[in-house]
């Protein structure tokens, strides 16, 4: 059994995150900012708070941003593969589960943790995975969440089991059940248990050839689930786990899996309360005007804010300028935008194009 130490944990940041447009057309989705960190450092900074050590940052679209952002913390261990297109989870981790073979492995037999770049696991359920992966013979681990929310299968694999499966049984019963069959975003009479599959993993070397096996999909994509259900077919254990202990809706997974607009709001109004005091967080050298009132707001450095504004929920990026008497609720402000006195907003995503003028969609 890998140690924490040795272990590879990959990060799958190659996608273009087409749901998050047109915000992701200004910033890639992995350096989106949850407080004050982008979400990819915060993914890492809970792997490293659990003891993991060594990060695989799986890269494609704009690789470079990434790449420069991670020069400035040298002190953490990373090593980059590169995904020349997006066609797939399978061969995004083929191509990181390769350079691990060849790169890092010493005998050809190795195990690596997975974890997409949006989705923000806390240092606890990255422990839970581990040990019961530790304590299991399980081939495969998946993190699993439970839901009776049929939207969730729109966006999620979902899961059968070959165990009776019973809400008679106590939590920790449920955590390992050995999966028989999973599919893939399926119809709602389609659906094989209230249980889904979230895009955190733990696989060992064996995956590879399964993955090489996956054709692309209807959606001109290559499925991990189907090299998951090859692997079932073969002979080999794929457990799940469920790391929540109550059961969760569309809404509720936007606190921690970025896939929206609004769940960008979400995940940042998550960690703003965690606050025991200021629930609001200010960069460096915002100027602020008299009776300014923030509640749950992230304000990034070199932002102007006039006198008597009122903001809620909200996030500005650097160099926000936004005159007098304005309110916001629930808005996202993008860089460099300059917003009028007297502006009202409420679930809106405000940028300013290169002709100065102001841009707004609304967050659904």
């Amino acid at each position: 059994m890998v140690s924490k130490s040795e272990m590879m944990v990959v990060i799958l940041a190659g996608g273009i995150g087409n749901r998050l447009k047109p915000l992701s057309e200004k910033i890639i989705k992995p350096l989106m900012p949850i407080g004050p960190l982008p979400i990819i450092h915060q993914i890492i900074n809970n792997y490293l708070r659990s003891k993991f050590s060594k990060f695989l940052i799986l890269t494609g679209y704009k690789s470079e941003l990434i790449t420069k952002y991670f020069l400035k913390f040298p002190e953490i261990l990373i090593n980059y593969a590169y995904q020349p297109k997006q066609v797939g989870m399978a061969d995004a981790i083929l191509i990181s589960a390769e350079f691990i073979k060849k790169n890092l492995s010493t005998n050809g037999k190795f195990e690596f943790f997975v974890s997409a770049s949006d989705i923000l696991l806390s240092a606890k359920q990255i422990n839970l995975l581990y040990d019961f992966y530790c304590k299991s013979n399980a081939d495969i681990v998946l993190s699993l969440m439970k839901s009776f929310d049929y939207r969730l299968a729109k966006g999620h694999g979902n899961v059968g089991f070959e165990n009776i499966l019973s809400d008679n049984n106590d939590f920790k019963t449920r955590l390992g059940l050995k999966i028989g069959k999973i599919i893939e975003k399926p119809k709602r009479e389609n659906v094989l248990s209230p249980y889904y599959s979230l895009p955190v993993y733990i696989f060992n070397h064996k995956i590879v050839s399964y993955l090489k096996k996956v054709k692309e999909s209807i959606r001109g994509e290559k499925e991990l689930q189907d090299a998951i259900q090859i692997a079932i077919n073969k002979g080999e254990i794929v457990q799940g786990i469920n790391i929540f202990k109550k059961d969760l809706n569309l809404e509720e997974m936007g606190e921690f899996h970025l896939t929206y607009l609004k769940d960008l709001i979400k995940m940042n109004l998550k960690f703003l309360e965690s606050f025991k005091s200021n629930k609001s967080m200010i960069g460096d050298n915002v100027k602020t005007g008299k009776n300014v009132k923030f509640d749950l707001c992230l304000i990034h450095e070199n932002c102007e804010i006039g006198d008597f504004g009122e903001f809620n929920n909200s996030i500005f990026f650097k160099n926000v300028k936004i005159g007098v008497n304005a309110k916001l609720d629930t808005c996202i402000v993008i860089e460099n935008t300059k917003l009028p006195d007297n502006y009202k907003g409420k679930n809106l995503l405000i940028m300013q194009n290169s002709k100065g003028i102001l841009e707004v969609e609304e967050i659904k």
